[in-house]
C-alpha cells in the first residue's frame, strides 16, 4: 500500500505540473516554443473533422439506394397502399408510392456465402466505420465514436504516466493496479458513449424514416395486444434456449430470492384477462391509426452529419471531449521532454497497429469459427459450452439476433431484419453472412429448420388488407 500511495502521489504531482504549464503554453511565446506539438495535435483535430465529414458523404449514395430497395420490396406494398403519398424518407419528397421513380441502378441480392475476409472487414471495430452502411447508426456517428475512444485512451495513458515513472521498477502487482486504474477511467466512457450512440442513432433513424419507425412500433403494439389470442406463442423472454430459460427459472426460485420476498413487501401485479372481442377491437384500433404526418426537406439537408437536437448535442459534446483530450496532451507534451511525448505517441500507436491488423482480425476469425464449429458439433460439447451456440426458438435466428430493437414475434423481427440487415447489405453489395451478428449466421450456414410461428403475422396482414380496402 505504501508503494501504491507513492505512485498515486506521483500521478497527482505529474498532473499538477501538467496543468501548471497552461499559462505558458497558451501564449504567443508558447505557440512559438511548442509549435511542433501544436501542429501535431492540430493535425489530429483536423483529421478527425475530415474523417467524420467523409463518413457523412459515404452514406449519401447508399442511403438513396437503400430507399430504392425498400420501395421495391413486396413487404412494403400493403404499407404504401394505405398511405400512398407519404414518403418513407424525409429528405426525399418523392419516396412515396404515387411519386417515386425507381433508380436505374438495380441492387440485386448477393447470394449468401461465408467470406472470411469480407466478414473481418465489416465486423472490424475500426474498418466497419468506413466500410459498413447502417441506417440506424450512420458512418459519421460511428467514426466520431471511434475517434473519441482513441483520443480518450491516449489521454488516459498520458494521465496515468506518473504511476509508472516512479523510482522503483514496476512489479506484477503494480501492473495489475495500473490496468485496474486504466479500466476504471476508460470503461465508463466507453459504456456511456455506446449508450448515447445507440440512443441518438435510434432518434436519428426515427427522424429520417418516420414512416418506417412508426410501422415497426405499430407491429410491436399489435404483437403485444394479439399475444393472448394464441396460446403457446413465444415472446422475447421465451425466445431463448431452453437451457438458459431453465437457469433463469431456477434463479428466480433460489433461496436468495425467497428471502428477499419475505423481507420486502412486493405488491402482486394482476394481469387483466381480456375476451376475444375486446382484443379484436383493440387490434382494429391499432391497425386503423393514421400514419405520421411530417415535413419533408431537400436532399441537400442530407449532407449534414446529423438532423436532430440529440444528434447535434452528441456531435458537439463528443468534439468537446476530443478537444479536451487534445489540449491535455498538448500540455502533457509541453511539461515533459520531447522523448517522453514521442514515447507516449509511439507506444500507443504501436499498440493500436497491433490491435488493428492482428488482434481484431484474429478475434473475429476465432469467434466466428467457434460458433460455427460449436453449433455443428454442439451435441458433443460439455455444458455450458453446448448452451452458448443454441438457437432453438420460434423466431429464426437470422431475424431474432439481427434485430437491434426489442421484439416479440416474427412480425416485428422480420421487419427489423429487412430494415437493419437485409436492405443495408443489398445497398452495400455484400451478403448478410458478412454483416450479420455472429448468432444470426448459424442456421443459414448449417441449414437447420426452425419452426416459424407466423400466426400473429398472418392476422396482421389480413386485418391490414381489410382496412386498406375499406378505406378505398
Amino acid at each position: 500500500m505504501t508503494d501504491f500511495s507513492t505512485r498515486i502521489r506521483g500521478v497527482i504531482s505529474d498532473n499538477t505540473a501538467v496543468f501548471s504549464m497552461a499559462s505558458s503554453v497558451y501564449s504567443q511565446e508558447g505557440l512559438i516554443k511548442y509549435a511542433s506539438w501544436y501542429s501535431i495535435f492540430g493535425t489530429f483535430a483536423l483529421i478527425a473533422i475530415v474523417l467524420v465529414y467523409i463518413a457523412t458523404l459515404l452514406d449519401f449514395p447508399l442511403r438513396t439506394l437503400y430507399v430504392d430497395i425498400l420501395m421495391k420490396n413486396k413487404k412494403f406494398k400493403t404499407i404504401l397502399d394505405r398511405t400512398p403519398y407519404t414518403p418513407i424518407y424525409k429528405y426525399n419528397t418523392y419516396s412515396s408510392a404515387k411519386l417515386y421513380k425507381p433508380l436505374d441502378v438495380v441492387a440485386s441480392p448477393v447470394k449468401p456465402r461465408f467470406n472470411p475476409c469480407q466478414r473481418v472487414c465489416l465486423q472490424h471495430s475500426y474498418f466497419q466505420a468506413l466500410l459498413r452502411f447502417d441506417p440506424r447508426l450512420s458512418r459519421s456517428f460511428r467514426m466520431l465514436f471511434l475517434i473519441l475512444i482513441q483520443f480518450h485512451s491516449l489521454f488516459v495513458t498520458a494521465f496515468l504516466y506518473g504511476f509508472s515513472s516512479g523510482v522503483q521498477a514496476m512489479g506484477t502487482s503494480d501492473m495489475i493496479l495500473l490496468s485496474l486504474l486504466t479500466s476504471l477511467v476508460t470503461i465508463p466512457c466507453v459504456r456511456i458513449g455506446l449508450f448515447l450512440l445507440n440512443r441518438v442513432g435510434l432518434i436519428e433513424f426515427q427522424s429520417q424514416f418516420p414512416l418506417l419507425y412508426d410501422e415497426y412500433m405499430r407491429r410491436v403494439e399489435f404483437e403485444e395486444i394479439a399475444e393472448p389470442l394464441f396460446e403457446g406463442i413465444t415472446t422475447t423472454v421465451e425466445a431463448v434456449s431452453s437451457t438458459q430459460l431453465d437457469l433463469e427459472e431456477k434463479f428466480e426460485e433460489s433461496v436468495v430470492d425467497r428471502i428477499v420476498g419475505w423481507i420486502t413487501w412486493r405488491k402482486e401485479t394482476v394481469v387483466e384477462k381480456k375476451d376475444r372481442p375486446t382484443i379484436l377491437r383493440e387490434l382494429a384500433a391499432s391497425i386503423r391509426k393514421t400514419y405520421p404526418k411530417f415535413r419533408t426537406y431537400s436532399l441537400l439537408w442530407e449532407l449534414l452529419p446529423c438532423h436532430t437536437l440529440a444528434g447535434w448535442l452528441f456531435l458537439f459534446s463528443s468534439f468537446a471531449w476530443i478537444g479536451w483530450c487534445l489540449n491535455y496532451l498538448l500540455l502533457f507534451a509541453a511539461s515533459h521532454t520531447m522523448a517522453v511525448g514521442n514515447g507516449i505517441l509511439i507506444s500507443y500507436g504501436s499498440t493500436e497497429l497491433i490491435t488493428i491488423f492482428l488482434t481484431q482480425p484474429l478475434a473475429i476469425i476465432c469467434t466466428t469459427a467457434f460458433f460455427i464449429l460449436g453449433h455443428k458439433y454442439k451435441d458433443k460439447l460439455p455444458w455450458p459450452l453446448n448452451t452458448t451456440v443454441s438457437t432453438t426458438h420460434t423466431i429464426p435466428s437470422v431475424y431474432y439476433f439481427s434485430n437491434p430493437l426489442h421484439t416479440y414475434t416474427i412480425l416485428s423481427s422480420e421487419f427489423a431484419h429487412l430494415l437493419f440487415l437485409d436492405a443495408p447489405a443489398q445497398a452495400s453489395g455484400v451478403d448478410i453472412l458478412s454483416t450479420a451478428p455472429i448468432k444470426s449466421i448459424l442456421t443459414t450456414i448449417n441449414e437447420e429448420e426452425e419452426k416459424e410461428d407466423r400466426r400473429i403475422e398472418d392476422l396482421y396482414v389480413t386485418m391490414t388488407k381489410y382496412y386498406t380496402e375499406a378505406l378505398v
